[in-house]
This record gives structure tokens, sequence and C-alpha cells, in this order.
């Protein structure tokens, strides 16, 4: 979704249907926050997708461990997503951790040849 060549086509916004570049801008206070859970709902026209950071409890014995009913997890961020919106980020999410996966088997290959 993020890709540097992406153009944006408005129908009522007055572009006529020229493709105007998109400059993506990162404020600079907008933090970043680590999501080890996310939980994706859909609705009829609309996804929403709510990440959450668990807080894991400190567990030093046992007791401890056998103390601890649940672990607590705090939506940091929600979005709210049209049908066609969502598509594009799964797609673009797929085809980044495709390359991804592509990146890490060439460096484990590398890794393994290395220590031969």
């Amino acid at each position: 979704m993020a890709k540097g060549g992406r153009t944006a086509r408005g129908k009522s916004s007055g572009f006529k249907g020229i493709p105007k570049p998109i400059k993506y801008l990162i404020p600079p206070d907008v933090p970043i926050r680590y999501a080890d859970q996310a939980v994706v709902q859909h609705y009829l026209d609309e996804f929403v997708i709510s990440f959450f950071q668990s807080a894991h409890p400190l567990i030093f014995g046992r007791a401890d461990l056998q103390s601890v009913t649940d672990i607590q997890a705090t939506c940091i961020a929600r979005f709210v997503l049209n049908p066609r919106q969502m598509a594009r980020l799964t797609e673009a999410m797929a085809e980044n951790f495709n390359n991804w996966q592509t990146q890490q088997q060439a460096f484990l290959a590398k890794a393994r040849e290395s220590k031969k």
C-alpha cells in the first residue's frame, strides 16, 4: 500500500480522473507501538482492525504462574477500513510478507553455506 508510485484518483474531489501522486507524511509525534495481538471484525460495509499489546506478568516461580488467571491485552489502535481498502491492505501485506520470507530464506541459505 505504501509504494512510492501510488496515485489517487478523485471522483468527487476535483481531480477529474487525473492521477495525482500521494506524498506520505508521518508527523514526528506519531508513536510507534508494538502490537502482539490483533482482532479483525467485519460488518456489512466495513472492517475493524484492533491492535493490542499484552502485559505479560512477572513470574518468579510456580506459585506466581498458578496465580495468573489471565493476561491483559490493552488496545493501542483501531482502524476502520472499507472493503476496497481492506483488499488493498491484505494484498500489500501478503506481498510484503512474501518478500520478507524470500529475504529470510536467502539469508539462512547464505549463513548455512558460510558454516561449511
